[in-house]
């Protein structure tokens, strides 16, 4: 997603992840799932500085995808998403 863009798009971030979030509400699960998978790559692709800047805004929402029983794909996907942004923190 963002690999090759870090300079261009650092300065951007914010308004990236807000249009991101905001299509986690979207009744349309292929969307929702776009937007999680979306979170996972930005989550490699940024890191530290997305995790140090947007965990308060990233990890619930991504909680709240695993919670979701009615659709396992979005549960899968959140489970990735949090994987790869915990694994790109420092303790």
């Amino acid at each position: 997603t963002g690999e090759g863009c870090f300079d261009s798009l650092k300065d951007n971030l914010k308004d990236v992840i807000d249009i991101i979030l905001h299509s986690f509400s979207d009744p349309n699960v292929r969307v929702r799932w776009s937007a999680i998978h979306t979170i996972g790559q930005l989550s490699t692709d940024f890191a530290p500085l997305f995790q140090e800047r947007f965990h308060q805004q990233i990890l619930p929402v991504i909680s709240t995808g695993m919670k979701d029983d009615a659709n396992p794909r979005i549960q899968s996907v959140s489970a990735e998403a949090t994987i790869n942004f915990c694994s790109e923190t420092n303790p």
